[in-house]
């Protein structure tokens, strides 16, 4: 299970510098999102389809995003989806590796950072230390046709529910420790609730960039992104139409509160986010 996890990500890199050299050789029509000469779209590009590393510093849970759109050869497009299959079975056999036998991870990503001398001398240079995994996992989004229009929009309105129960909760208080004033008077309050009353956890999640493509048949389709956008070449030199994203997430919420909110505005337990329904 190690070696097939060492095995694709051999080919990976494999594929992912045949991808990169195919790209500066073609010089396809792209854009990626802050630059402003051509030669520098490209490089930017190039350099997120490599972003897989650690930087010093970095917050495990933060990824970077990389925002852009390009137009492709058959040949660059069967190495988009070939990179794309290659992480898919990557992270299969991770996830299989980590509960099946956890222990020989560490050893491995060890592995991983060793396996090629360019990595390595990046790895050397730059400071990076070991492979982050969102960031290799992520996909590179792939569509059929050229869109009129993308437009790119932050959306920080995103959160995950989880529900969890009375006891669960009061589980959760007690590891906190009651010695606290307001873990104590939460802990009360929790325990005055009906055993089997539900409750809900929640977990706002982090600003995302979403794009909206518009075809020329005013079909439209929207995803979530964080890696350029590929698409293939047609017999046009036609290019979407962009609508960039501001620098910056907004600071408050975008969306309008829906009427039909099942959960309370106001957490219940503040210290573990935690609502009751209404």
């Amino acid at each position: 299970m190690s070696r097939e996890l060492t095995y694709l990500f051999d080919d990976w890199l494999v594929v992912t510098q045949q991808l990169t050299l195919k790209i500066r050789q073609e010089v396809p029509q792209s854009w990626m999102w802050g630059t402003v000469h051509h030669n520098e779209t490209i490089k930017r590009l190039c350099q997120a389809l490599e972003d897989i590393w650690y930087l010093d510093g970095q917050d495990g849970r933060a990824t970077r995003h990389h925002i852009g759109v390009v137009k492709v050869s058959p040949a660059i497009m069967r190495m988009v989806v070939r990179s794309n299959d290659l992480k898919a079975r990557f992270h299969q056999h991770l996830l299989e590796l980590k509960k099946n036998k956890p222990e020989l991870w560490p050893e491995t990503s060890a592995r991983l950072v060793k396996r090629s001398s360019h990595v390595q001398g990046a790895l050397e240079k730059e400071g990076m230390v070991r492979l982050h995994l969102k960031q290799f996992s992520r996909s590179l989004p792939v569509v059929t046709e050229v869109p009129k229009k993308i437009t790119f929009n932050w959306y920080s309105s995103g959160r995950s529910i989880k529900r969890v129960t009375r006891d669960q909760v009061l589980e959760k208080l007690f590891k906190l420790g009651l010695e606290k004033t307001h873990i104590r008077l939460e802990y009360q309050r929790v325990a005055s609730l009906p055993e089997h009353e539900p409750l809900a956890q929640v977990q706002q999640q982090a600003p995302l960039i979403r794009a909206n493509l518009r075809y020329n048949s005013d079909a439209r389709e929207a995803f979530n992104v964080a890696m350029p956008i590929f698409m293939p070449t047609d017999d046009t030199f036609a290019f979407p139409d962009i609508t960039q994203p501001p620098d910056t997430p907004p600071k408050q919420r975008q969306r309008a509160v829906r009427s039909d909110q099942k959960l309370d505005l106001e957490p219940f337990v503040s210290s573990l986010r935690v609502h009751r329904y209404r």
